[in-house]
């Protein structure tokens, strides 16, 4: 089981990701740029000069951890990357609910992290169409969309885990 969650900066990946991961007592893939950005190196100043050969060895990594075992993968290309995912989970959540996550996590102004998610996101969005020809806004391949802007973790960790089910007993095929 293979469980691909994605969604824009501060929808929620991580937490749900873990969350679910927890439920579910599989793995749960959470690699990020984080953990190659030099010590007080601004992640997207990181991410902006990530070159296309960094970023395909750094997919093919979690592709290949996320096929050695259950897993769930809470990165933003999972869905479109690893082919025989379980469930692809797209996490919505509005720009303010998603900076107001993200002020807690980075102790910034809030200004300061609306422009830094609005930039993020875009950055992201460009880098993802230019080397993989991903388009992150078409959300077509993936299995539920759940807006987690009224929802606690709880609740959208139980529509991922129900889903996850669901797809395993593949009665959707």
């Amino acid at each position: 089981m293979i469980i691909a969650i994605s969604g824009l900066t501060g929808s929620g990946k991580s937490t749900i990701g873990e969350e679910v991961a927890r439920e579910l007592n599989i793995k749960h893939i959470s690699t990020t740029h984080k953990k190659y950005a030099l010590p007080g190196e601004e992640l997207l100043k990181f991410t902006k000069n990530a070159t296309p050969e960094f970023e395909r060895r750094f997919d093919k990594q979690i592709i290949k951890e996320a096929n050695e075992s259950d897993c769930v993968v809470t990165t933003w290309l999972s869905p479109w990357l690893i082919k025989g995912a379980t469930a692809r989970v797209w996490l919505h959540a509005s720009p303010e609910v998603r900076a107001v996550r993200k002020k807690h996590e980075l102790k910034k102004s809030l200004d300061y992290i609306r422009k830094y998610v609005k930039d993020k996101d875009t950055t992201n969005a460009r880098r993802f169409r230019k080397i993989y020809g991903v388009d992150i806004n078409d959300h077509s391949i993936f299995d539920i969309i759940i807006n987690t802007d009224g929802l606690n973790i709880s609740q959208v960790s139980q529509l991922v885990v129900s889903l996850s089910a669901i797809k395993e007993k593949k009665i959707f095929k």
